[in-house]
């Protein structure tokens, strides 16, 4: 749990140093510091990842500096729990880190039924061995498999 001081805290650190962004690949939400402390509380927080981003350019006044960013699922969620708390601008930022994020397609190995909404379950799920040709990650649906193996058999059926 969170505690209100933390978010409050969180909230005006975002505001002033912290980027929404939409998802080409996940919702994201970073911030960048010379200082690596602020962003290790942040992370005590709202969790994420701090890693080193290093001086690429010649001019020695140019400093390493550190990265925080929350991913996918984590960032909308806290983007809705900060949403109340954050400026006009930012709270834009937050509604379109989410939208973009609703109309992703949802990974495979998030979904919970088949295209045809039978479930995935222990009891109805195949998972091919991982091959050469077949990454592994793959989840067959028995109930499909088995109406396509009739709906075949009958168009093939000799007569």
């Amino acid at each position: 749990m969170i505690d209100v001081n933390s978010l409050w805290w969180v909230a005006g650190f975002l505001e002033g140093e912290g980027c929404f962004m939409p998802p080409p690949k996940s919702a994201c939400i970073s911030a960048v510091q010379v200082q690596k402390e602020p962003l290790e509380r942040l992370s005590s927080v709202l969790g994420g990842t701090v890693l080193i981003v290093k001086r690429t350019h010649k001019n020695p006044k140019h400093q390493d500096a550190w990265r925080w960013h929350l991913i996918g699922v984590h960032a909308v969620a806290a983007g809705m729990t900060l949403y109340s708390l954050m400026s006009p601008k930012r709270k834009t930022a937050i509604r379109a880190m989410i939208a973009a994020w609703r109309e992703q397609k949802i990974y495979q190995r998030l979904r919970t039924s088949c295209p045809y909404g039978h479930p995935y379950s222990a009891k109805n799920t195949y998972v091919p061995p991982k091959t050469n040709l077949s990454p592994g990650n793959r989840r067959i649906c028995r109930t499909c498999v088995n109406r396509r193996s009739r709906a075949y058999s009958i168009a093939h059926k000799p007569h």
